[in-house]
């Protein structure tokens, strides 16, 4: 029974795709005329300001739409927001109900069927990101964003399918992860490719990590303890905010921003709150706030410094937990935080 419904969503949902792609309307040849003296240019320019991260799709079809209706050759919006919200609602609700029918009797399907759900799931939703490449309203260009970020999930889902049913790689070796995590890397990597946009990079990103967390799990000694993944990940974090930084990948500003939230947590989260990993988030925290200065990152300011609250507490906790020098330390190091605070304002209004 929850086979037939998840194929009968899955029929609804093709169907549905495909009708939207043929009501849609189309950019057309109406758009930038050539008697427009900008017209030749601005679409290779938004193709550019994609490439260097200046700009995200969505972005990119807002502005598409915006010069359409200036030149008032714009087909009216067709899909509303309410419209859309109710779209999205109906097929979580979808969703849920597939799932809610399959769950309570997955581990009895055989596995030719789990393959086909997962698999077939997977090639769905790629099919149907794949039908909106052309649609330049910005529904759609979130529409095809979101079905390519469920797809990473449902390859994810897929290759563990494959894994433990179909190889039947045993549960105590580490390959196995690596195998669902590198495999969901590499199909995050070519829906990136071909669709820069924030949800894809952020699947990227989370899959990139999963592999190289597992990864380590083969080569790190079982006795070193939490340190090598922290350092590891805080590595990850750095390459990702370079990348960003260098606008290497697009969205620039989402590379960034997922680099530097994963190089300050690091150190405490992964690393167990060892000292010397402590100090090593500190340091961190502190060139964040350093950088934000003379680059104006609002956000960097915030994140550095929230950061840098959140490491001298833990460092105050792990080495005067038992002191009365706690106090005199937790009080020491809000009079630092303000007057950096002080240093930033004052450095910010002279530069």
């Amino acid at each position: 029974m929850g086979v037939l419904i998840l194929v009968g969503i899955a029929i609804a949902v093709t169907v549905a795709l495909v009708l939207r792609r043929a009501d849609a309307p189309s950019a057309g040849p109406g758009f930038l005329r050539s008697d427009d003296p900008r017209g030749s240019s601005l679409p290779a320019d938004l193709d550019r300001w994609v490439e260097a991260g200046l700009i995200d799709g969505n972005q990119a079809a807002a502005i598409t739409a915006f010069e359409e209706q200036k030149r008032g050759e714009a087909v009216p919006r067709r899909v509303s927001l309410v419209t859309e919200a109710l779209a999205y609602a109906g097929s979580a609700l979808a969703v849920g109900a597939a799932a809610a029918g399959l769950g309570p009797n997955w581990e009895d399907l055989p596995t030719g069927i789990e393959l086909a759900v997962v698999a077939g799931a997977t090639g769905l939703l790629i099919l149907g990101g794949w039908l909106l490449h052309e649609q330049q309203e910005a529904a759609f260009v979130r529409l095809r964003s979101v079905l390519w970020f469920l797809a990473v999930g449902a390859a994810a889902g897929t290759a563990a399918v494959v894994a433990v049913e179909v190889l039947e790689i045993d549960a105590d070796t580490s390959w196995r992860p690596l195998l669902i995590a590198g495999s969901t890397a590499l199909v995050a990597l070519v829906l990136w490719l071909a669709m820069p946009a924030g949800l894809q990079l952020g699947a990227l990103y989370a899959a990139s990590a999963a592999t190289l967390v597992t990864a380590l799990i083969l080569v790190a000694p079982d006795d070193s303890g939490a340190w090598p993944f922290a350092v590891a990940i805080w590595g990850w974090g750095l390459i990702w905010v370079l990348l960003g930084w260098r606008r290497l990948v697009t969205p620039a500003v989402v590379a960034a921003a997922l680099g530097a939230v994963t190089a300050l947590a690091a150190p405490l989260f992964v690393g167990a709150g060892e000292g010397w990993l402590l100090g090593l988030g500190l340091a961190t925290a502190a060139a964040a706030v350093a950088i934000s200065i003379p680059t104006h990152t609002t956000a960097l300011l915030a994140g550095g410094t929230v950061a840098m609250f959140g490491y001298v507490i833990a460092l105050a906790v792990e080495y005067f937990e038992d002191s009365v020098g706690m106090p005199v330390a937790l009080g020491a190091a809000g009079v630092l935080i303000l007057v950096l605070a002080v240093g930033a304002g004052r450095l910010s209004r002279r530069t």
